[in-house]
């Protein structure tokens, strides 16, 4: 599962740990079906509604349909304690910034909340008790057609990295090459697997089995080391399991006497991790325990490497109330056993966005008249140290983690603002028409100082439309709505106290994702759409001329027919793209599941070099990678090998 499915489980867990559910809706259920789902929806499909379509779309419709209905009951305006004055469980009472980062003095203020939030959780489970038509349109498994909707390799290496979302900053994924090897993590999540490429004939040379009860998520390769992170299942007092997220770093020096030399866990399920500057961050959900004492700290605070993540280490929520932890803690990648340092946040999920110098927690909320609003807490990192440093409330909801971009100090970001929503589903947005009610849709963009201040903001953007997709290019921001047509938007973000759109592009279909590709060109993947805005043509490649962000041109276009999808349309790690080496490649799925390699000539657009089609059986999604001169196409236990530049076949392997 991607960590969107996770936390629809985690989240489905929780509501559910006090009542009484079908069978068919407990979340190693739901489980389940977003496996099986991932697998259907790589079956070809041509009509959407493009409300957005999230490839864990059957278990969304279940989470919601449960889910939303307890937040109903609940009745709570988040957006009005997210700026109240007075906060329960706080002896000074007031807050002199009604956005402040605001740490706990001990144990027992972190207890008041996690109590106030329980008694919440007890209203909702009344609800569940005397209404169960909740379950009726829960039990549905037709997996509703919704569909789903950075930098490869550093200059200088000969071999490709994960496509990471800020220069520097480097990101885990399933599988990594160091020029020499591949290091795969299996199917099973259980078992990675190294593949010595150094000859055309590719060889498994080591196979290395993870703690017991241990599932993988990603990996790193970092010179000499190894880093693995997952989900491991602990037990504690009472039988009682605890997921807690393990780090295990080994020793590969020699890959065929791989070496265990590392092990540090943390609360929660895993989340997402970044490395930089030699030290590895790693993020985790942790959901207090609803039945707990004052003196059980154990039960309502994380622990981060065996101990207790001490009161001044955990920032507060900006809400009345809460149960569930950011847990973010920093490990120094020569010393893989120790916990630089640690913070617990509370908040309520949500979106994660990483730049040079900061970690920005972004959660969207909606008050009981339907605004949305999101909250931003920003803070730093440095040689392992972490610090809380500001928080802020902004009116409207986040894309994705392209949606928003640090620049010389400022903050920027595009956001979606609607009017209404059904009350059904006051927690997930995207949901087909059939659940939702029909919302007056517009976007703004926002500009924030260092203490995440509104200094600049334009207002009203595209009416009726929303956001897409987006890149910021220092003093420029790019980004796509969608309704019809294509708007691809320009700003120029020079004057952060006065930003201004400077150009509008109009094109059928829309673009998911967009790349800088070489001076003065904008890479577009995305759909092509009929002109009814609901009938795909098929996946779309575009090349935009950016050399004048007041006139950008749409030079060269090329859509894949009967081509129905990409998992380049939500995983940016999906992508595999080098202007070196002229290459864009990715997966697709139509009437086959399909890997595709482009060059990009200036004179006559893109050229197709590579279709082939994929043996992938796994529930993974597929993923490219180069060494030198091949090309490596990884499907769940199956390796393929390519030749570049004439991607003619060389070799294959299914690992055991």
């Amino acid at each position: 599962m991607d960590n969107n499915e996770k936390k629809i489980v985690e989240n489905l867990d929780y509501m559910t740990q006090n009542t009484e559910v079908p069978e068919s809706l407990k979340p190693e259920n739901i489980e389940k079906m977003l496996r099986d789902h991932r697998l259907e929806q790589k079956k070809p499909k041509k009509t959407f509604h493009w409300k957005r379509a999230y490839t864990r779309a059957a278990a969304a419709v279940v989470f919601l349909s449960v889910i939303g209905a307890a937040a109903s009951a609940l009745k709570v305006d988040r957006t009005a304690e997210l700026v109240s004055d007075y906060v329960p469980g706080l002896d000074n009472g007031r807050r002199e910034d009604k956005a402040s980062i605001l740490y706990a003095e001990n144990y027992d203020k972190v207890y008041n909340y996690i109590q106030a939030n329980a008694e919440q959780m007890e209203k909702v489970n009344e609800s569940f008790a005397s209404d169960t038509s909740l379950y009726s349109s829960a039990q549905r498994e037709d997996g509703a057609a919704i569909a789903e909707n950075t930098d490869s390799a550093p200059k200088g290496q000969g071999y490709s990295d994960t496509n990471v979302r800020t220069e520097g900053v480097a990101e885990g994924d399933i599988v990594k090459t160091d020029g020499e090897f591949l290091y795969i993590l299996k199917d099973t999540l259980a078992q990675i697997n190294i593949v010595d490429i150094r000859e055309e004939e590719m060889k498994s040379v080591a196979t290395i089995n993870l703690e017991k009860g241990m599932q993988g998520a990603e990996l790193y390769v970092q010179g000499k080391h190894l880093i693995v992170l997952g989900v491991i299942q602990e037990e504690a007092e009472d039988s009682i399991y605890q997921e807690k997220t393990c780090v295990l770093t080994y020793d590969i020096q020699d890959r065929e006497n791989v070496k265990k030399i590392g092990r540090v866990t943390q609360s929660g399920s895993y989340d997402s991790s970044r490395i930089s500057d030699g030290y590895l961050y790693v993020f985790s959900n942790f959901y207090a325990s609803a039945d707990c004492k004052k003196n059980e700290p154990e039960l309502y605070v994380p622990e981060v490497g065996e101990k207790l993540i001490e009161p001044n280490k955990i920032l507060l929520p900006l809400e009345e109330n809460g149960n569930m932890y950011y847990v973010a803690s920093s490990i120094n990648l020569e010393e893989p056993n120790n916990i630089v340092d640690s913070k617990g946040i509370f908040h309520n999920g949500g979106m994660t966005y990483v730049s040079s110098d900061h970690i920005y927690l972004c959660e969207a909320s909606r008050d009981e008249e339907g605004a949305i609003s999101t909250c931003i807490r920003k803070i730093s990192y440095e040689d392992g140290k972490l610090d809380g440093k500001a928080a802020a409330n902004v009116d409207g909801r986040l894309e994705d983690s392209f949606s928003i971009d640090e620049y010389n100090g400022y903050l920027r970001m595009v956001v979606m603002k609607d009017d209404q929503v059904s009350r059904a589903e006051p927690l997930l947005r995207e949901l087909e028409e059939e659940t939702a009610v029909e919302a007056e849709e517009s976007n703004a963009l926002y500009v924030l100082d260092q203490n995440l201040k509104i200094v600049g903001s334009i207002e009203g953007i595209a009416p009726g439309e929303r956001i897409y997709s987006a890149r910021f290019m220092e003093d420029t921001a790019y980004f796509v709505t969608f309704k019809e047509v294509d708007p691809l938007f320009s700003a120029d973000l020079s004057d952060p106290m006065n930003p201004k759109l400077i150009g509008s592009l109009k094109i059928p279909g829309f673009s998911e994702y967009l790349h800088p590709y070489g001076e003065g060109l904008l890479l577009g993947i995305g759909m092509d759409v009929d002109e009814s805005g609901v009938t795909t043509n098929g996946v779309k490649i575009s090349m935009f001329d950016i050399s004048d962000p007041a006139d950008v041109k749409e030079i060269h276009k090329t859509v894949l027919e009967n081509v129905y999808g990409s998992a380049a349309l939500y995983d940016y790690k999906a992508v595999l793209i080098d202007e070196e080496k002229n290459m864009i490649g990715f997966p697709t799925y139509g009437e086959n599941e399909k890997y595709y390699v482009f060059n990009y000539h200036s004179e006559v657009g893109f050229e197709k070099v590579m279709e082939e089609e994929i043996n992938n059986t796994s529930w993974m999604d597929v993923k490219g990678l180069y060494s030198g001169e091949r090309l490596y196409i990884v499907g769940g236990n199956v390796i393929e090998s390519y030749q570049i530049p004439t991607y003619k076949k060389v070799d294959d392997i299914v690992l055991q």
